[in-house]
């Protein structure tokens, strides 16, 4: 693996803004940073990332089927004591899940170590994707990078696949939920809905605060449509510790 250094675009702000990037500056502080980029040999890539975030998903998987089936894990968890069923039952019928991130320590000597596995509100989707492979479209359009440099992973298709997978275990109506004022999780949530639209999956983008409850429990969009399916860009620990995460 090498760092290398590399001229940023002088017109990536204008690349930003015409692709919907709104958050590549949070805060005034620079979010998106073009100034170097990462090189690495498909062994690399094989054997140091994917195959750990392989192995590493799995052992995630097998550790919430040992979690649900005990409460003193769950207490230790701190998962509040009224959402443990509901959590248990759902892993039990197996639903589907979308995509989730690892954060890992590399150096380019060995497997990658895990820092956290960001299974609930994982952002750094779209600029890790698209926006990424943007960049490296200009950089070898431009002679920069030589033709057959290559983007090594595969998000956008292969999200677009996982949508075509679950499209026929999703009740419609589909929405896309995350913090109004979010210009990041905003910015997810629209990219995974054109992922999904992609895949021949429409659906609705809601912002959390305006999701509703139906007199006999259902949540509803403004117009009191039921729901049928949501991915939601929320924190799980915020919603179970909020009035309205009891429904």
């Amino acid at each position: 693996m090498r760092r290398v250094a590399i001229a940023e675009r002088d017109n990536w702000r204008a690349r930003a803004a015409e692709a919907g990037f709104r958050f590549h500056t949070i805060d005034g502080a620079p979010y998106w940073d073009e100034s170097a980029y990462y090189a690495f040999t498909l062994r690399q890539i094989e054997n140091d990332l994917e195959d750990p975030s392989a192995e590493l998903h799995a052992m995630a998987l097998d550790l919430v089927g040992e979690v649900v089936a005990s409460e003193a894990l769950m207490a230790q968890l701190a998962i509040p004591e009224p959402f443990r069923d509901w959590i248990a039952e759902s892993w039990r019928r197996r639903d589907p899940h979308l995509y989730g991130r690892l954060d890992f320590a590399y150096d380019g000597k060995g497997p990658a170590k895990l820092y956290e596995l960001n299974y609930d509100t994982p952002t750094s989707l779209y600029e890790a994707s698209f926006f990424q492979w943007q960049w490296l479209e200009d950089q070898r359009n431009r002679g920069v990078l030589p033709q057959q440099a290559d983007q090594f992973n595969s998000l956008h298709e292969t999200l677009v696949e996982r949508f075509a997978e679950l499209s026929a275990r999703l009740p419609p109506p589909l929405y896309f939920s995350a913090v109004r004022e979010s210009e990041e999780d905003q910015g997810t949530v629209a990219y995974l809905r054109d992922c999904a639209a992609q895949a021949g999956l429409h659906g609705a983008a809601i912002a959390i605060e305006d999701i509703g409850l139906s007199v006999d429990g259902r949540f509803t969009d403004l117009d009191d449509v039921v729901i049928g399916s949501l991915f939601k860009l929320y924190p799980l620990e915020d919603l179970m510790q909020e009035e309205f995460g009891a429904a």
